[in-house]
């Protein structure tokens, strides 16, 4: 039996298909696989990608910027802070993105320092998804 995968962002629901036969996520200790008939578990999630494979040789990547994920058995819920399909980047917008961070945070004070590590950390995770297309 196949997975559904749901991921919802704050802003409504990015993606619901129900026919995933592995998912690969960005867990807070490492990467997480899931396969159909996985036992329960509750985990945030970090920056990072995510690789959902599909039936019929589809797959789907995902971009995100933390949040939490949810598995009961053949069924995965992904409440994530953001989310971007690879194939939705603007890789010029996620590159100045980068430029800006990197540019900023060598003249920050060190309360700023962790928000720009964060920036440059989503502006990478977004350009490996676009790359990886």
């Amino acid at each position: 039996m196949p997975l559904r995968v749901e991921i919802i962002t704050p802003e409504g629901e990015l993606l619901d298909i129900e026919d995933a036969t592995h998912v690969l996520l960005p867990g807070a200790s490492g990467q997480i696989g899931i396969l159909p008939g996985h036992s329960p578990l509750a985990s945030s999630l970090q920056v990072g990608l995510i690789h959902i494979d599909r039936q019929a040789e589809k797959s789907e990547l995902l971009a995100t910027s933390g949040g939490f994920l949810e598995v009961n058995s053949d069924h995965i819920m992904v409440l994530a802070e953001t989310a971007e399909r690879a194939e939705e980047i603007d890789v010029d917008r996620a590159r100045r993105a980068l430029k800006r961070a990197k540019e900023r945070i060598h003249r920050t004070e060190e309360t700023e320092r962790a928000e720009l590590e964060a920036s440059i950390a989503r502006a990478n995770t977004r350009l490996r998804a676009a790359d990886r297309l």
